[in-house]
């Protein structure tokens, strides 16, 4: 008697008898997020935010998981149909898919997909896509700020605009608008970077703003621009990857050479500086 008891209550709490029509029954989603909490980064964003939104016919839900407490395995109870997932994984929860005038990109990673739940059950293999580039940059030939050498890049300040500034949530694809930032101060070895948010094309310039006066730069001083996206492109830079990789930007101001370098590529390209 227990036993059938048992069973009674389960079909109640779930909503649906074996008598009804199953149709109406609500489809239990599983969200595996196996994957997201294997990335290196993940680690690294202590007090990140994973933002989810699922958006169903007759419904839409937000939650906003910490980081430290994102689970392998999330589950919940969906109106069955057509669900538009999309997942934000920042420092800063969604805020970041927009960058304001005069900010680098945040570490944003991204997620968007489309599934059916129509059966009582549905998966969906939860993801982070990184949707930003980190140019790292450093003068040419110098390993680092404690070798005798001078910095000469000390003397330059370094801008980055651009055509796109941030991401739509749903598509992920680039939104139009201007994105401007000045690249940070040097590390205590002498390298720059600077994060720039997904581009939809390859527009983004760089400035160069010569300040000091020496022997070496005098013929240099004044205002010169590097076509960042355009030499990016050349040296095989996919701007329309799931993932951005990185790039590494090497300056010498005096021969205005730039030495540009893609993640996990293992030759560089020269471009110049005009």
């Amino acid at each position: 008697m227990r036993k059938s008891l048992t069973g009674f209550l389960t079909l109640l709490l779930c909503g649906c008898t074996i008598l009804e029509d199953r149709t109406l029954c609500p489809c239990r989603l599983t969200m595996d997020y196996s994957k997201v909490l294997k990335y290196d980064f993940v680690h690294r964003m202590a007090n990140g935010e994973y933002d989810v939104i699922l958006i169903g016919e007759d419904f839409n839900f937000n939650e906003t998981i910490p980081t430290h407490l994102i689970e392998t395995i999330r589950e919940k109870s969906v109106s069955k149909g057509s669900i538009r997932i999309s997942g934000v994984l920042s420092k800063k929860g969604k805020e970041p898919l927009i960058v304001t005038e005069g900010n680098q990109a945040d570490s944003l990673y991204a997620f968007s997909t489309t599934i059916e739940a129509t059966g009582e059950k549905a998966y969906v293999l939860m993801e982070a896509h990184k949707q930003f580039t980190t140019v790292h940059i450093k003068e040419s030939n110098v390993e680092n700020a404690e070798s005798g050498r001078h910095n000469r890049l000390e003397n330059v300040q370094m801008k980055v605009k651009g055509n796109f500034t941030g991401i739509d949530r749903q598509t992920l694809e680039p939104l139009p608008g201007k994105f401007e930032c000045m690249v940070p101060k040097a590390t205590p070895v002498g390298e720059y970077s600077v994060r720039i948010p997904r581009q939809g094309d390859a527009s983004i310039m760089m400035e160069l703003i010569l300040d000091g006066v020496n022997e070496e730069t005098t013929n240099s001083q004044g205002r010169l621009t590097l076509p960042l996206g355009r030499y990016m492109e050349e040296s095989g830079y996919d701007f329309e990857a799931e993932s951005l990789a990185d790039i590494y930007l090497e300056l010498d101001i005096v021969t205005r050479k730039a030495f540009i370098r893609v993640e996990n590529w293992n030759f560089e390209k020269i471009f110049v500086i005009y």
